[in-house]
Parts: structure tokens; C-alpha cells; sequence
């Protein structure tokens, strides 16, 4: 709500202008773009049934969403996400383009708040900015200094300080519970792009 006031822009156009077009990450947005549409699928979930549909291709994404959020609601790509990686990678930089200041990024993959004993969506982790950062490595997939997070509709980003590497998860089966994340960070710490 600060960005767009202090901008007169949305929080769409202000990530637009100082994040994405310069990274060229143009299939990352609050609502799917023509270019997008064809490649959306349907949200789905587990019913006793099998698959059922919680929203359509053609459903929530292709409207303005009533209010940009700084926590969730951005569709991408796996080249998109890839690029972001690289730039948390590069201290800020990808591409010879810089979007963020080394120490921005340092302080984004930094525990910020501190671990949340209890709390199931934050087990052995704190938030850094935009994210959680592992804290503890108290399941077999938790790794301390890992960034990033697990969407409840299937997806999960990951960067790996330490390593270097970058994990993306894209899927469409949206999670029953917190406890479902488990086996999505056990593949991202595993299949790992360079």
C-alpha cells in the first residue's frame, strides 16, 4: 500500500518497473497477460472423488485482483522464477542489470523475525523480507540459510546461499495443510538448477 501511494502506481506497475522488466521476467504478474492465458491450467485439489477443480484456467487469474498483495498472488514462469533466483544469486544483479543492492539482498535472506516455535508454517524457519529462511535444520529437507517459500497451490521457491543453487516446484495440486509442504521442500532441496 506504501509503494503505490508513494508512487501513484499500483504494486503491480512498481514491481513491474523496478524488478521484473529490468530482470525481463515479463510473465510474472498479478493477473495472467494474453501471452499467459494459453498456458494456464486448472487449479486442483484432492477430493474423495479424485481431482476436483478449485478454479478454473480461465477463473480468478485472468481479473484484476481486488487488492495487490505483497504476500502472495503473483502468477510466473519457471524461466521468470529462474531469473529471480539468479539475481538473489548475483548480490542483487543478473544480467549485468542491478535491481537490488547487495545488502538488500543479504537482509532478505536473513532471519528477521525470529523462528515461531509452533507455528507449522514456519517449523525450524524465521521470515526474512519476502520469504523464510531456514533456522534449524529439524527435518531431513530443512536446510539452515535456505530462502524462500512453499505456495499453498503447489509451487515453491527456494535459493540456496550456501550453494548457490536455485529450486522451483511448479504444480497445480493445491496443498490440504501445511504438513503437505513436506514432500514439495524434500524435491526442491533435491532437484536443484545451477
Amino acid at each position: 500500500m506504501l509503494l503505490a501511494r508513494a508512487t501513484g502506481g499500483s504494486l503491480g506497475e512498481v514491481l513491474a518497473d523496478a524488478v521484473l522488466a529490468p530482470l525481463g521476467m515479463f510473465d510474472t504478474a498479478f493477473r495472467a497477460t494474453e501471452a499467459m492465458r494459453p498456458r494456464l491450467g486448472d487449479a486442483v485439489m484432492t477430493a474423495p472423488e479424485g481431482l476436483a477443480i478449485v478454479d478454473p484456467a480461465d477463473g480468478a487469474f485472468l481479473a484484476p485482483p481486488v487488492f495487490e498483495s505483497g504476500a502472495g498472488g503473483l502468477l510466473s514462469t519457471l524461466d521468470d522464477l529462474l531469473c529471480f533466483g539468479r539475481m538473489l544469486r548475483g548480490a542483487g544483479e543478473s544480467g549485468g542489470v542491478r535491481v537490488l543492492t547487495a545488502e538488500s539482498v543479504a537482509a532478505m535472506t536473513s532471519a528477521q523475525v525470529p523462528p515461531q516455535p509452533g507455528n507449522v508454517f514456519l517449523d525450524g524457519a524465521a521470515w526474512g523480507y519476502g520469504g523464510a529462511v531456514d533456522v534449524d535444520h529439524v527435518h531431513p529437507w530443512s536446510v539452515p540459510g535456505r530462502y524462500g517459500w512453499v505456495g499453498g497451490s503447489g509451487t515453491a521457491f527456494y535459493y540456496l546461499p550456501a550453494t548457490g543453487r536455485i529450486a522451483v516446484w511448479l504444480g497445480q495440486l493445491q496443498l490440504a495443510g501445511p504438513a503437505e509442504g513436506g514432500s514439495i521442500e524434500r524435491f526442491c532441496t533435491a532437484a536443484v538448477a545451477d
